[in-house]
């Protein structure tokens, strides 16, 4: 039943996107890492936190969102090329070049802790990290303190793309910590009975996120920061995102 819903909603989504002009589509891209920053059925995104704010920005603006799943390193070179018209939500220090594009407002921030087995002692400081294996998202580059243990060897960096990964190696104690956002951990907190992990004490980042455009499109970009702008006045950012930013949870 959900496998043929999914497929109904993939064809209708097609219909759609066949039934309007090219214009009236904005092509977002993103990094598939699984809920509840993406949900994915059939290579198609259908659903998570990419999926709700890429969507709300382009109906504010006038457009219909198309996503594309991209590579963690082809990200940048895609809106630079202007393959895409937008990415969401990032951060300046994740890219190379971020003086190349046109960027949004500050929507919401993001927190990445170090996370752990229940029955493990608990992180406080970066020198507690020295001799441990880290589950580390692939591509990623995380504080100035955490990369230079990985670079001085102090520190195994284990790399996985997807999230669910990184929460098997350390479920099954093939590394000593894993570093995550709290968005997935809340997630897997909620929705898992038999969650053994908790967060320590160490948070690695805080940041703000916002979405980024090309500088090769500005009319359309100017109107999708136009709609970032609105759409944060308007509080409906944030009525996307609490459920996501807390341990308690709404369906």
């Amino acid at each position: 039943m959900r496998s043929m819903r999914h497929q109904w909603i993939s064809i209708l989504f097609a219909a759609i996107t066949l039934s309007v002009n090219a214009k009236d589509l904005i092509k977002i891209g993103f990094v598939p890492h699984g809920p509840p920053i993406d949900a994915m059925e059939e290579h198609t995104l259908i659903g998570g936190i990419v999926f709700e704010v890429g969507t709300a920005i382009a109906h504010e603006a006038g457009y219909i969102a198309v996503f594309h799943a991209i590579p963690t390193n082809r990200a940048e070179e895609w809106l630079a090329e202007n393959k895409i018209h937008m990415l969401c939500l990032y951060n300046r220090h994740w890219l190379k070049k971020p003086e190349r594009f046109i960027w949004g407002p500050d929507l919401t921030h993001y927190q990445e802790y170090f996370i752990l087995n229940k029955d493990t002692p608990d992180i406080k400081s970066y020198e507690q990290l020295q001799g441990m294996t880290v589950a580390a998202r692939l591509g990623y580059t995380y504080s100035p303190q955490l990369e230079a243990l990985f670079t001085k060897e102090y520190s195994v960096r284990l790399n996985r793309q997807d999230t669910d990964s990184l929460y098997r190696l350390l479920t099954l104690k093939r590394v000593d910590t894993l570093i995550d956002n709290t968005w997935s951990y809340y997630y897997r907190q909620k929705n898992n009975p038999d969650f053994t992990l908790r967060l320590s004490s160490l948070r690695d980042a805080h940041y703000p996120l916002t979405c980024l455009c090309a500088e090769q499109s500005p009319e359309i970009s100017k109107t999708l920061v136009q709609s970032m702008n609105n759409l944060l006045n308007q509080g409906k950012i944030q009525q996307l995102m609490v459920k996501y930013l807390s341990p308690k949870l709404h369906n």
